[in-house]
């Protein structure tokens, strides 16, 4: 795993709805990440239905070929406790081109890292079911 600079071409960060969650999540099992929830039906049951930010923060790389992002998401949760949580999930890249991005503009790119990075160091990463 390489790390992901808020200066890389590849650093993202989107914001995303359940449903499209729901779908990186089955994109995500049949890719055989393990970064994920256990199932869809288990995302659903921690995850409320409210935008979700997603950002870069690693590379997978395997046999010098970009397999996955691994990407921290703040979400609102529903389980373990209600509130802001913060977790994990490995995504396609393919998956990551199609999402829409909020990161265009180098302050707002900046401001954006800063602040999930700081709710990153803040949190405990919410494990999930």
């Amino acid at each position: 795993m390489s790390a992901i600079e808020s200066t890389d071409d590849d650093f993202r960060v989107c914001t995303i709805s359940l449903d499209e969650l729901a779908g990186l999540q089955t994109s995500a099992e049949q890719n055989g990440f393990s970064t994920r929830w256990t199932s869809v039906q288990a995302l659903r049951h921690q995850v409320l239905d409210a935008p979700i930010l997603l950002m870069t923060f690693l590379r997978e790389e395997r046999f010098e070929a970009l397999r996955a992002y691994r990407c921290l998401l703040l979400f609102e949760a529903i389980v373990p406790k209600a509130g802001t949580a913060l977790t994990t999930f490995d995504i396609a890249p393919e998956r990551l081109a199609e999402l829409p991005r909020l990161d265009r503009d180098a302050d707002v790119r900046a401001a954006l890292a800063h602040l999930i990075g700081t709710a990153y160091r803040a949190h405990d990463v919410v494990p999930k079911g």
